[in-house]
This record gives structure tokens, sequence and C-alpha cells, in this order.
């Protein structure tokens, strides 16, 4: 086994001057906030639909921190700018989680996207990521054709035909789940 203080040179944590029980005290302090740094997100944002013009709330909880984890939220690989952005202690007692809350008000199309928590202990530089949350936003004018869709079947067609409509109704909408930009055109 290698002593203390040639690990601690080698390991480059304490610089050859330094007293030998000091570095032992960097180091012992290294290992105990390596433990106590920061656990994996406790509670992960999740996916939303919502229409055009409506909010959008993300919500998420960081894991145990050994000093108070900081919430950022990130959109598609980008800092998010936008949006209301709170946090506070979670739980209380001996926990030491912190909450956090995204709010997007008059949503848009180009809010769509996929949303991140990050949890940050910014004491030890230590951040971890919470599972993606997909939001989805309807298009006001795709919504309508549907509506409209929906009437005209329904007054133009048999109960057998209707439940047919109805059926093509969903697989659409389904569809738009998956491409926000389909356009409906219907013909009757």
């Amino acid at each position: 086994m290698m002593p203390l203080m040639e690990l601690c040179s080698r390991m480059h944590v304490c610089p050859p001057q330094m007293i030998p029980g000091l570095c032992l005290v960097v180091l012992s302090s290294l290992i105990a906030s390596s433990q106590s740094g920061l656990e994996e997100v406790f509670f992960s944002p999740w996916d939303q639909t919502v229409i055009e013009g409506d909010e959008a709330s993300f919500h998420c909880v960081s894991g145990e921190s050994s000093t108070p984890a900081s919430i950022l939220w990130i959109k598609d690989g980008r800092l998010v700018t936008t949006g209301r952005q709170s946090q506070g202690e979670y739980g209380g007692g001996h926990q030491k989680k912190t909450s956090g809350r995204l709010l997007l008000v008059n949503v848009s199309l180009e809010d769509a996207g996929t949303y991140v928590c990050q949890t940050v202990n910014p004491s030890l530089n230590i951040s971890r990521k919470s599972r993606p949350a997909k939001l989805t936003v309807l298009d006001h004018d795709v919504l309508d054709d549907l509506k409209q869709f929906n009437s005209l079947s329904d007054s133009n067609n048999s109960s057998k035909d209707s439940q047919f409509t109805t059926l093509q109704t969903q697989q659409i909408t389904g569809q738009l789940h998956h491409n926000k930009n389909i356009k409906l055109i219907v013909t009757v």
C-alpha cells in the first residue's frame, strides 16, 4: 500500500510544500464531500400536450444534496431563459432536496420540444439530469379543422360510417402528436 503523502502527491491534491497533516485534512474533506455530493433526481417532469395559447408547467425535485441544490431548465440542449422559474426547499426535516418549477404562459408552437431539469450542487460543481419530458403544442388551426371535420361527418354519415369517421379522426389526432405541421384538408 502506498503512503498517504505519496498518494496525495501523485493525485496532485496537495502541493509538495504543504504540511503533511494539512494535506491529510484536504484529502479527507474531498473524500467526505464526494460521498454526500448530490443524488440522482428524485422527481422528473412529465410529458405534456397543450393547445397553443394555454399554459404548460414542469416540476422537478432534486436528490439529496450536501448543500442546497439549484435547478436549471434545459430545452432541446439549451438553457431556458423564458417562462417563470421558481425553486425552494422540498420536504423539510432531515431532507435536503430542492423543488423547482418552470411555468410557460401563452405557449406557442416554438415552445414545443424536449425539456430536462438539471439539478446542480454549486459547492462541488456536481450536476444530475432528470429524464426528458416532451412538450407537444397543438396548433389552433389544426384543432379547428378537426372539430369541423367531426361535425360534418356526424351530420352526413350513418351510424356505421360515423364510427369509421371517429376512428379516422383518432388516427389523425395520433399523428398530430408525432408531426406538429400536419394540415388537415377535408372534402365532403
